[in-house]
């Protein structure tokens, strides 16, 4: 490290926060003299939780460094496999890694958003509801945005556990974390090794997707689950439905943000004003989330939610555009690191939960400049979200 940062060669540090819990970059006084400037060079945090978004920020922000006659694209899978305290780039260039895939006939980007991932956690509902030891299992179809579909399980003397099933894209595959490989028929199943808090499984059948099922304490920590046992009987289940029939189908009402693409709602006009350099977005699952990471310190996530505006007294109820909404600096957003957190509540689901916009932007500047970026951006997205009926 000491030779790298001598000769002149880039170093990136990268914080992985789940060890210690909320790692942080030593300060200058911490650190040897021939590495004190480290402290003075921004460090990118990576969380388990987040790892498929983390990782493909760390991958631009790694070929914005490159020169640009190398011009080759760094998957996350090959990123997480260097990942330390400290990234070196050297100037070899590196051999791309290919995306694993199925057998199944790719699907159509736009047609992503009628796989139901709750068709996943019914049957698995059902496998862990016939072992007592688990206790009881209950759907949450509402949990985080349109991919996503999650299952709360409690029992007496055990912390409650949550069970995560997520579409994702074959850009967010993260194989280089996973310790070993089953296949059984036609579907692949990587296991991740045990993070003492969480548990990770991977499922690969098509080439346009793959499903990500994760068993995690829902306050952050606790005891008394097997979280990879339970995990594993989900898998099971899953695993089944796989092989016999496949993901069922959902179809959304009109006016649900899940038939809005994320990446229209911002303008190039509007990211400028907001002092974020231009770039493309870049889509998630479904088009249900859009990414803006850009070499000036500042990225933008806008992804859509379901759930609560986190109204808080730091963060009061205000007004978005013509919509409820929240502006929370250093935020709970999914980019980490220092952020502002601009939210939008949109449409009613039920009596207590509602579709939203959730719009991050992380960077260095203060708190103040970072919120008045996000609230640039969320009055933009929310200017160009469907007109509901009566609003």
């Amino acid at each position: 490290m000491a030779e790298a940062l001598r000769r002149g060669i880039k170093v990136l540090p990268v914080l992985w926060q789940d060890a210690p819990a909320n790692a942080s970059l030593p300060t200058a006084d911490e650190l040897p003299d021939d590495i004190r400037r480290l402290a003075n060079i921004q460090a990118l945090p990576i969380s388990r939780r987040r790892l498929d978004d983390d990782l493909e920020r760390l991958s631009d922000k790694v070929a914005q460094l490159r020169p640009v006659r190398e011009r080759q694209w760094w998957p996350p899978a090959r990123i997480a496999s260097v990942m330390a305290l400290v990234l070196i780039l050297l100037p070899a260039p590196w051999t791309p890694v290919t995306t694993p895939g199925g057998t199944t006939t790719p699907i159509d980007r736009h047609q992503l958003n009628q796989l139901d991932p709750c068709s996943l956690a019914l049957p698995a509902r059902t496998q862990l509801g016939q072992f007592g030891q688990f206790g009881t299992a209950a759907l949450n179809r509402h949990a985080g945005n349109f991919d996503r579909c999650d299952i709360t399980v409690t029992r007496p003397q055990a912390s409650p556990v949550d069970v995560e099933f997520r579409l994702q894209l074959p850009s967010a595959f993260y194989s280089s974390a996973m310790i070993s490989t089953k296949r059984t028929g036609s579907v692949t199943v990587r296991h991740d090794a045990f993070a003492g808090t969480e548990c990770d499984r991977e499922l690969l059948q098509s080439k346009s997707y793959f499903i990500n099922v994760n068993t995690h304490y829902v306050h952050g920590s606790g005891t008394g689950a097997d979280l990879c046992r339970i995990a594993d009987v989900a898998v099971a289940a899953d695993v089944s439905l796989l092989n016999n029939g496949g993901l069922g189908a959902r179809t959304f009402d009109s006016t649900s943000l899940a038939t809005v693409d994320a990446c229209k709602l911002l303008t190039a006009a509007a990211l400028t004003r907001a002092g974020v350099t231009v770039t493309p977005g870049k889509p998630g699952f479904g088009d249900w989330q859009c990414r803006y990471d850009t070499n000036n310190g500042l990225a933008v996530n806008l992804r859509f939610d379901q759930g609560q505006l986190d109204v808080t007294p730091q963060s009061p109820l205000t007004q978005i555009g013509s919509y409820p909404g929240v502006v929370e600096p250093n935020g709970d957003g999914d980019d980490g690191g220092p952020n502002c957190q601009a939210q939008i509540q949109y449409r009613r689901i039920d009596a207590s939960t509602f579709e939203q916009v959730d719009l991050t932007v992380n960077g260095t500047q203060p708190p103040t400049a970072l919120c008045g970026a996000a609230t640039i951006l969320a009055e933009e997205a929310a200017a160009h979200l469907p007109v509901l009926a009566g609003h």
